[in-house]
């Protein structure tokens, strides 16, 4: 709802102003959305200063519309001017926009209810684009400023009357003054309340929407603003878990530097700072039973650790595994070479016969 107060909104003339004939009225097409003839450059019509204007303090109050209990109802256009005459029984609202009015604004529409459009005109006058980046949408661009001393305070102190000002910009030498507003209904408003009005000099403003800020860096920023707010919107939307991809981006430089070179182990498994290297010395089930049977049966011979004090440190941790490493290949070596000479001492046995002669025996037996 707007910001109205508890008593009536009075009339702010007493007979309405119906439409100026136009001074084209003859000849070539005339556009009313440009405001000029068809093919003409430049409007031929000069400025023409406001007859009226809107006094928010004396002319703002209840009306019909403001009273309204369904959604939909907006601002009067003839109010922002200053020529409604009809005050309470206005169906319209008589009031500035309020911050619950502009949050509930649909982005098509201005706070008058008017249509906006995709682009602008190619004057920057008009309803308004939706498709603007907010802060543009936020900002009026004022021409035809009388140029003072003081010039900076008199803008504030006309445009301040309309809602709260977030920003104000004078090129004093060249008369204009760039107003950027905290919400878009204000911007809006003040647009009509102030379009060829006059300060304090009786100059004719001319109001219209500023364009987008062309320094690139500025550009940048509004994209990466706005990809923020795009994925804050959805976080805040989301409900569900949040899965990260297990991709290989996902490994610091520190875990790098151990990470496993497996592609059989699972990378979505925790990891410590120190790999598990079993996989290194993994063996078949074959191989398992042999060293098993070799082990029983020559229990002199067994696999040893490199130390039995337990490592503390990272620094102890590798190089005890190095260590056992050396350790490990030295007592398969050895291993190998004790069953070596024992294959060949049972080849020199009579009435020996290995597994793969045996084999053979049989599979020849079978055949015939």
């Amino acid at each position: 709802m707007a910001t109205t107060s508890t008593k009536k909104a009075r009339k702010q003339i007493s007979q309405p102003i119906g439409p100026r004939k136009s001074d084209h009225s003859s000849g070539s097409t005339y556009n009313i959305w440009y405001n000029k003839k068809v093919g003409e450059r430049v409007h031929s019509r000069e400025k023409v200063k406001a007859s009226t204007r809107c006094n928010i303090s004396k002319d703002s109050g209840e009306t019909k519309g403001s009273l309204r209990q369904w959604d939909g109802t907006f601002l009067c256009l003839k109010f922002a001017r200053g020529c409604c005459p009809f005050g309470h029984e206005c169906s319209w609202i008589h009031g500035l926009p309020s911050d619950e009015f502009d949050a509930n604004l649909e982005a098509t529409k201005d706070c008058f209810g008017r249509e906006r459009h995709e682009n602008v005109r190619e004057d920057q006058s008009g309803v308004g684009s939706f498709s603007a980046d907010p802060q543009t949408a936020r900002t009026l661009y004022v021409g035809g400023i009388s140029v003072t001393p003081d010039i900076q305070s008199i803008v504030y102190e006309h445009f301040r009357e309309w809602g709260e000002i977030d920003n104000v910009r004078v090129l004093q030498s060249k008369g204009v003054a760039f107003i950027r507003y905290k919400k878009r209904s204000s911007a809006e408003f003040a647009r009509e309340a102030m379009q060829n009005q006059s300060l304090n000099s009786g100059e004719t403003l001319n109001v219209r929407w500023a364009t987008d800020n062309p320094n690139p860096w500025v550009q940048k920023r509004k994209i990466e603003r706005s990809k923020e707010q795009l994925t804050n919107a959805i976080l805040e939307d989301y409900d569900g878990p949040l899965i990260i991809p297990k991709t290989r981006d996902i490994w610091g430089p520190h875990e790098k530097r151990f990470r496993k070179k497996s592609d059989s182990v699972d990378p979505g498994e925790a990891v410590g700072y120190y790999p598990d290297t079993d996989y290194q010395y993994a063996v078949s089930d074959f191989q398992s039973s042999l060293q098993a049977n070799d082990m029983l049966s020559k229990p002199g011979i067994s696999y040893s650790t490199a130390s039995d004090a337990q490592p503390k440190t990272l620094s102890d941790l590798v190089k005890w595994s190095k260590d056992q490493v050396l350790l490990d290949k030295a007592t398969e070596q050895s291993h190998l070479t004790v069953k070596k000479n024992a294959n060949e001492a049972n080849k020199t046995e009579p009435g020996s016969l290995s597994l793969v002669s045996a084999y053979d025996s049989s599979s020849s037996d079978d055949e015939h």
